[in-house]
């Protein structure tokens, strides 16, 4: 009983953890989505490194205090195979409050039902594995990553991340004459006015 209630617990742990890390994923691909937009010209890739590792770092604290305890995992475990509190009475009496005042006999044969029948439990039906719909989110985002990355490849064939996104399209894009006519008036002084005659 106690094996399967840990392997419960490890496997909602697991879970817990999956769904933090499509949270720290969705994150990165936010920072990586930002630094295709603005390059380090604005943005420093140190810090937008430093938003996936605080994602990551508040999501493994996160997923450790959202697993339940012994206990709990082996009440989830009696109400979603409807065990009528077999394990969790059995774990209770034998785990939790082995001081509480009850027959022995009837510790001892609560102990040998529970016994058996987390024997024959299969440990995913107790505690499956599930995909976290945050998934779709971290997926979208990394789509828009991909395709901000191949844009920003496509136009300068380099992998250089210094100019913003919105400089690499005025270059490419913009209008030449507009450029060059914009370089002549900063190049040609003004006049200074002519002074009044004596």
């Amino acid at each position: 009983m106690l094996t399967l209630v840990r392997r419960a617990r490890r496997r909602l742990f697991h879970n817990e953890l999956l769904f933090q890390g499509a949270n720290a994923g969705s994150a990165a691909m936010l920072a990586l989505i930002l630094l295709m937009l603005l390059g380090t010209q604005i943005l420093r890739w140190e810090v937008a490194l430093l938003l996936p590792l605080a994602a990551a770092g508040a999501g493994l604290y996160a997923a450790r205090k959202r697993v339940p305890s012994a206990y709990r995992v082996a009440q989830m475990i009696d109400r979603r195979l409807a065990l009528a509190d077999t394990l969790s009475t059995a774990f209770f009496f034998g785990e939790c409050k082995p001081s509480t005042p009850a027959s022995p006999e009837i510790r001892s044969l609560q102990l040998q039902v529970a016994e058996r029948m987390a024997a024959s439990i299969d440990v995913r039906q107790a505690a499956p594995y599930s995909m976290p719909r945050s998934i779709y989110a971290m997926t979208a985002l990394t789509l828009v990553a991909a395709s901000l990355f191949g844009l920003r490849y496509g136009l300068t064939r380099s992998l250089d991340l210094h100019p913003t996104l919105a400089h690499i399209l005025q270059q490419t894009f913009g209008s030449p004459e507009r450029t060059e006519e914009a370089k002549k008036m900063r190049k040609t002084p003004r006049p200074e006015p002519a002074s009044p005659d004596p």
